[in-house]
């Protein structure tokens, strides 16, 4: 399909994260080296994001005026998770997606899944590497992408394989000294401000084993903050000591809330499945409508009660 189609669109999921913006970014150079016209599509992201080659592919005029014949969608599970691109699915000849959430609602009659994978940039190595287009550029964005999305190299999903990926990527010219604190360490002042904000409304509950935040659209406006500097807290509360389980819920406009859910241990997808959204094991999140303070109140005794469960056996 790469080798003889052309006029390829690629799309990520709505608030691009690093292993989206990586994935779409590496195989879009791919197929441009072979001559191929490529548009990406992603919407605006972190300015940390910046130091992952390729964003010159990043389509930004009007979707209905794209001239295309593939349309692959890449770390995303679902239509609704593709945004605007949606739209696409229908006018293109060839639907394909790359993936790895355990979650994933198939779509697409050509689709390359491995929940089991650290990344969806660890598919597209397996997927660009064999046909020798591997170049600097392409390894940095995969390198990212894997960075991204194993948490700095530290989550269960990044074995050996994931890291033998990596060291054939550091053997090409990969900035990843620069990448690796760019996408890990660099925070903005507005983002510190979000996290200062949310850690004022911590609630610690189950002996400290959960921890639980959230922030309306108010306070996000008084801090100048949106999606992209609110998309860590999540993962900062699960490096509190002791705690197991986190969940923080922000008003992305009055009435629309954005849950992440993230874990040690507990299975927190079952839970971010509950109220519509889906994702890893460890690592969920979903979008729903409602009051923020009765929907953080339903979606914590949720983890809760999955806490509970979990401890059971353990107490027999």
């Amino acid at each position: 399909m790469l080798l003889s189609s052309d006029g390829f669109v690629l799309a990520g999921h709505i608030n691009p994260d690093g292993d989206a913006i990586g994935s779409c970014l590496a195989l879009g150079m791919a197929l441009k080296n072979m001559g191929k016209t490529v548009h990406v599509l992603l919407e605006s992201f972190s300015n940390k994001f910046s130091v992952i080659p390729g964003c010159d592919l990043i389509y930004s005029g009007s979707i209905e005026e794209l001239d295309f014949n593939v349309f692959i969608a890449l770390d995303c599970g679902a239509t609704d998770r593709l945004g605007e691109s949606a739209k696409l699915l229908s006018r293109a000849k060839i639907v394909a997606c790359i993936d790895h959430h355990a979650s994933h609602e198939s779509f697409a009659p050509y689709t390359c899944l491995d929940p089991l994978a650290s990344s969806t940039c660890e598919l597209v190595y397996q997927l660009i590497s064999p046909l020798g287009l591997l170049d600097d550029a392409i390894a940095s964005a995969i390198y990212a992408g894997i960075c991204t999305d194993t948490g700095g190299f530290r989550y269960e999903s990044c074995g050996s394989y994931a890291m033998g990926i990596v060291s054939e990527l550091l053997k090409l010219k990969v900035p990843s000294t620069d990448i690796y604190n760019g996408l890990m360490m660099s925070r903005s002042l507005i983002e510190a401000k979000v996290l200062s904000r949310a850690v004022e409304k911590l609630q610690m509950h189950e002996g400290g084993k959960i921890a639980a935040t959230f922030m309306c659209a108010d306070d996000l406006n008084e801090l100048g903050a949106g999606s992209q500097e609110a998309g860590g807290v999540a993962a900062y509360l699960l490096n509190i000591e002791g705690v197991e389980a986190s969940l923080f819920i922000y008003e992305k406009a009055r009435g629309c809330l954005k849950a992440s859910f993230r874990a040690h241990t507990l299975e927190v997808m079952g839970v971010a499945e509950r109220f519509g959204g889906g994702g890893h094991k460890l690592a969920a999140g979903c979008v729903v409508y409602g009051d923020i303070t009765k929907v953080f109140i339903e979606m914590l005794d949720s983890l809760k009660a999955a806490y509970i469960q979990m401890q059971a056996p353990l107490a027999n």
